[in-house]
């Protein structure tokens, strides 16, 4: 025989206590509306757009490449003389020195960046033309990559860019004479 619950005793899984009507019974285990966590707000953080000297950076790098590669060539060859060989080590050098530069954060390597990067696209349409005239077809791939890095803005994290550097100067007139031996 069954005895008659007592009412100190909690009600049976299922069963309502008294007073409770049946339908609002909450399931056991399910949180309540209120309790349950909401999900997270979408994140509004995206990464800050590319700066100049990112982009400046890897126009040297590339450009070092390129014309390490075109120097061993031209080298293996045997062609160009010593207008050329100079033409190419100091590209080397200039282009090296300002990847190095903007890569470790040099006042000198910002200085000279954006001369370089304009340097890079003059010489590049100056070469165009000037293979275009010969009934040639040159693709000035430094002056296209140095237009890139220029239509990024100078990092703002990293204060303003310098006003002078003996450093940066120097870097700078070893592109121009670099640039200018090329035509000799």
């Amino acid at each position: 025989m069954a005895m008659p619950p007592d009412s100190n005793d909690p009600p049976a899984e299922g069963v309502p206590a008294e007073g409770v009507p049946a339908g609002d019974v909450p399931a056991e285990g399910v949180p309540d509306a209120a309790d349950a966590p909401s999900p997270p707000p979408p994140s509004t953080w995206s990464p800050p757009p590319p700066t100049r000297e990112y982009r400046a950076q890897w126009t040297f790098i590339i450009a070092t490449a390129f014309l390490a590669f075109a120097y061993v060539v031209i080298l293996t060859r045997g062609g160009g003389g010593g207008g050329l060989f100079l033409a190419g080590a100091l590209g080397i050098g200039v282009n090296g020195a300002a990847a190095w530069g903007l890569a470790n954060k040099r006042d000198w390597a910002r200085y000279a960046m954006t001369p370089l990067l304009w340097i890079y696209v003059g010489a590049g349409v100056l070469v165009f033309v000037v293979a275009f005239a010969r009934g040639g077809v040159n693709i000035p791939i430094g002056a296209i990559l140095a237009g890139w890095a220029l239509l990024a803005r100078p990092s703002e994290a990293q204060g303003p860019v310098p006003a002078a550097s003996t450093e940066g100067t120097l870097l700078i007139l070893g592109a121009v004479a670099a640039a200018l031996i090329q035509f000799l």
